[in-house]
């Protein structure tokens, strides 16, 4: 296994088509952005497993009210809204820093 270190913005190439980049870090969560050929299949770990068990999809609650509300941070979003949230949670980690009397490095 290759272990490597990546700060946010920074990516990683998987052969000459797949590219890896961290969008950001947020407590113990890294989100991922991966950039890869259509024809290739883009899971989490978990999900693959399950297609190649041949296991149906997880039904979706009856209700609305039943739903959980979605964390705004993960959502389907284009590479463009990907970067501009980061700019605007630098922007708010500035500001705050700022606030507290710190300036942000």
């Amino acid at each position: 296994m290759l272990i490597l270190t990546r700060r946010v913005g920074e990516a990683i190439k998987i052969a000459d088509d797949i590219t890896v980049v961290v969008l950001g870090v947020k407590g113990s969560q890294v989100r991922l952005g991966i950039e890869a050929p259509q024809g290739v299949a883009v899971d989490r770990k978990e999900i693959a497993e399950r297609k190649a068990a041949g296991l149906p999809k997880p039904q979706a609650p009856a209700s609305s009210a039943e739903l959980p509300e979605p964390e705004p941070l993960y959502g389907n979003r284009t590479e463009a809204e990907w970067r501009q949230l980061l700019q605007d949670e630098a922007e708010e980690q500035a500001a705050r820093g700022t606030e507290s009397g710190h300036e942000a490095a």
